[in-house]
């Protein structure tokens, strides 16, 4: 779970600045579902990392998902389990919010110049195994000024963005 803002200065320590996209490639030829279109993507900032359990544990007053709490992973791993009402309401609680589908796809192929999070083929996609954040496979580090880490590898992301088809034949946003 990552977190983007466009917020206040304390909300962007340990964000990622991720520049503006003019005409961004958001989906792929290959994909059903997803055709290749393009987008404006507006500059924002985006955490480094997944959040990670001690995140939470730091929060007072705040929770562990329920399928964690009985064993919790070790502090430094990223969270997992929650629901996307979770995912939000921790988001509000810190002073960020998730990020849109097209932003966290924007970020994680650097505005289109990695075809993919990992840098190869969609057929080359496989298993991964969880593991502490900033520890991700050399190929899934994306270098803006700082490191983006874990855009493929590890957690599995939310992002504010129903989950509906994309357009067929989108256009450019203005």
């Amino acid at each position: 779970m990552l977190f983007a803002s466009r917020g206040t200065a304390d909300a962007a320590i340990g964000m990622v600045a991720v520049p503006e996209f003019k005409e961004c490639p958001i989906g792929a030829e290959d994909l059903p579902g997803a055709p290749l279109h393009y987008r404006r993507i507006p500059g924002f900032l985006i955490d480094a990392t997944e959040v990670t359990v001690s995140q939470v544990d730091q929060q007072e007053d705040w929770y562990l998902p329920e399928k964690l709490a009985p064993n919790p992973p070790p502090a430094d791993f990223p969270l997992t389990s929650v629901r996307y009402d979770y995912a939000v309401a921790f988001a509000e609680r810190i002073g960020k919010r998730l990020p849109e589908e097209a932003e966290f796809e924007a970020a994680a192929t650097n505005g289109g110049q990695r075809p993919t999070p990992w840098g190869g083929a969609l057929s080359d996609l496989g298993e991964w195994t969880m593991g502490p954040v900033k520890q991700s496979p050399r190929f899934d580090v994306i270098r803006y000024v700082d490191n983006l880490w874990g855009m493929y590898s590890n957690a599995i992301e939310w992002t504010s963005t129903w989950g509906i088809h994309y357009p067929k034949f989108a256009q450019i946003a203005p």
